[in-house]
């Protein structure tokens, strides 16, 4: 009798091991949550709307931009980091993964050890723009009116913490100028009194900055990235206009990462998928029509990446005299 029953969980061993099969092969059966720490629009949103359609689309099942914005991305972060089973991810990039950990006492995580890279797609620099009416029209022309009049100029703000304004405040340090920060929730505002004359400077995300630049209503300075934007061809870097300090080593970048923990097959899937869609031309192009640079960082060399722009970025913002609260 018991060599029977030994023998009836032998035959049986095999079908119950094809009848499980690896996360990678269901993954995913059930909606995955892409975690915006902004509200709609922005770089970090458009980069989230992309993925999930093409990871949706290549991964065959259903991914939902989830925007939980609050303290520049700090919220939606920390929401972020739980949990770790593949179904919840968090776009990733420069200001909340590299600048937060200048901004804030306790962000409450640590990119190198509580998030993992699935990839890094793309970026774009920023750009400082003036109102339309502004006398000057380059940064040393900016510079030398800034210092003429030290806390008159105003430069518009997107928020503390947001990279607008770690932008704004280098560029101060830098210039060794002195400016009247106003501080808003978000850009909209800031083109808003910048277009009625309130604001006269402001250091935005260049995809945000293109409509206002190509309608009319501010003037472009510079871009910060490590050329001259194809979108902008005239505009001078901020290394050629002699403040190199304020460089981007690969723009402003944003990407996929998952919270530390998640099962290897899902990350495998993942990066599969996050990889076949940045190389792809129709995928590329959609990045350079709004001024972006589409590039494609490993989850390998991501780390390696976020540890550079640490090691650059916290010491300099410490000179800006940014002080963690």
């Amino acid at each position: 009798m018991m060599i029977r029953i030994l023998r009836a969980a032998a035959a049986s061993l095999p079908l119950c091991v094809f009848a499980a099969p690896a996360p990678a092969q269901t993954y995913p059966d059930r909606p995955v949550k892409i975690i915006v720490g902004t509200a709609p629009g922005g770089g970090f949103d458009l980069t989230a709307r992309l993925l999930a359609q093409e990871l949706g689309e290549r991964l065959k099942g259903s991914f939902i931009v989830n925007n939980i914005a609050g303290a520049g991305g700090l919220i939606g972060t920390r929401a972020a980091l739980k949990p770790s089973d593949g179904y919840t991810l968090i776009i990733g990039g420069l200001s909340n993964l590299v600048w937060h950990k200048g901004v804030y006492l306790n962000p409450g995580y640590d990119a190198a050890t509580d998030f993992t890279p699935i990839g890094i797609i793309w970026g774009n620099p920023y750009v400082l723009v003036a109102r339309k009416d502004l006398p000057a029209s380059t940064i040393s022309e900016v510079t030398a009116a800034a210092k003429a009049a030290p806390g008159k100029m105003t430069v518009g703000s997107a928020g503390p913490g947001t990279g607008q304004d770690v932008m704004a405040l280098i560029y101060a340090h830098l210039a060794g100028v002195e400016f009247n920060k106003i501080n808003y929730r978000g850009a909209s505002p800031v083109y808003t009194d910048m277009i009625g004359g309130r604001i006269d400077i402001f250091f935005d995300s260049l995809t945000t900055a293109v409509p206002q630049i190509e309608g009319g209503t501010v003037k472009v300075i510079a871009t910060n990235g490590a050329q001259r934007n194809p979108r902008l061809p005239n505009t001078p870097t901020t290394t050629e206009a002699g403040i190199p300090g304020l460089t981007l080593e690969r723009s402003s970048w944003f990407g996929l990462f998952a919270p530390a923990g998640t099962p290897a097959p899902v990350l495998e899937a993942l990066r599969g998928a996050v990889r076949d869609a940045a190389l792809s031309p129709v995928f590329q192009e959609r990045f350079r029509a709004m001024g972006g640079e589409p590039f494609y960082v490993s989850a390998e060399d991501a780390g390696a990446l976020i540890l550079r722009e640490t090691e650059k970025w916290i010491p300099l913002m410490r000179q800006a005299g940014i002080q963690p609260e």
